[in-house]
């Protein structure tokens, strides 16, 4: 059997809780996370032109 390599780290994993696969901890969980929210992680292609930039405002519960 041959045993995979954890994307972040990678340390063989063996076995690893179904909660934290295809990572071998939480912490490699939570750091790849983290690179997809800081932008680290980009998907290659021409920047996107934005049609409409404004954004429609919903109103609070105070506002009601």
């Amino acid at each position: 059997m041959t045993a995979r390599k954890c994307p972040v780290c990678g340390k063989a994993i063996l076995r690893a809780p179904d909660d934290v696969r295809p990572f071998c901890s939480p912490s490699c969980k939570l750091a790849d996370l983290g690179r997809w929210l800081d932008g680290s992680y980009r998907i290659a292609g021409p920047p996107l032109e934005i049609e409409n930039e404004s954004f429609a405002v919903m109103p609070s519960k105070e506002d009601s």
